[in-house]
């Protein structure tokens, strides 16, 4: 509020005219370029698009013409503006880029687990119940020599293998893959000798030649010395 000029009498700060002696009054100089938010009736600049005390939107002052965008965006509220929020955005990639490498820092280590679980199963087998060494008696071990190992065609596990247990055997046998030809030739093999014949990938393979599985591969059961091919393993 301020007074009349002219009677004296107490006014609106914006009134041009004295509602009491109808006269016209001076401009207010503390009111130049300033209007009030139709919200919450505070003195706002002219200009502005945004009230500070109410933080609500205010039309814009037809005198004044439409704000341009750097204006609405100074006068927007820090949790409405948008340069705040692409000030964060690089905050909540980080952390999603974060959480992304953490996760992907586990799957190898839970994979490796459960592919490690799944091997151990398989390697660790239960024992079988006992035999009577009659029963055991009855398979021909012998020590053989692998002459020859040649890859059988259309097969990615199978190898021909001649081999000398005392008399030459063709076997074949799953080690395609884990050694080669060259390895297996000259190599003291631990064989079944007395099993029955059978076709394999159509070539007959007489016995089998003996390996043990675990985690790390296959192995071929070997000699600690070298052996006369065909002695009798007991």
């Amino acid at each position: 509020m301020r007074s009349c000029d002219y009677c004296g009498q107490s006014v609106q700060d914006e009134a041009v005219y004295c509602r009491f002696c109808q006269r016209e009054l001076t401009a207010n100089p503390d009111l130049a370029g300033k209007r009030r938010c139709p919200t919450c009736a505070e003195w706002i600049d002219r200009g502005a698009v945004i009230c500070p005390q109410c933080d609500h939107s205010v039309s814009v002052d037809p005198a004044l013409g439409k704000p341009s965008r750097m204006q609405r965006l100074a006068a927007e509220p820090k949790a409405n503006n948008p340069r705040e929020i692409l000030k964060k955005k690089p905050e909540k990639k980080k952390e999603v880029r974060d959480q992304r490498s953490e996760i992907r820092g586990q799957r190898p280590a839970q994979r490796g687990l459960a592919q490690g679980k799944q091997i151990q199963e398989k390697t660790e087998e239960p024992l079988k119940g006992t035999i009577s060494l009659e029963a055991f008696q009855e398979l021909d071990i012998r020590v053989g020599t692998v002459k020859n190992a040649e890859a059988i065609p259309g097969s990615k596990k199978l190898f021909k293998l001649t081999v000398d247990i005392g008399e030459e055997r063709t076997i074949v046998a799953g080690l395609a893959g884990l050694y080669s030809e060259p390895d297996l030739v000259g190599k003291q093999v631990v064989v079944v000798a007395n099993l029955e014949p059978v076709m394999l990938m159509g070539v007959e393979s007489n016995g089998m030649v003996l390996a043990a599985e675990d985690k790390s591969g296959v192995h071929l059961l070997a000699l600690d010395a070298p052996t006369r091919p065909g002695s009798k393993v007991r």
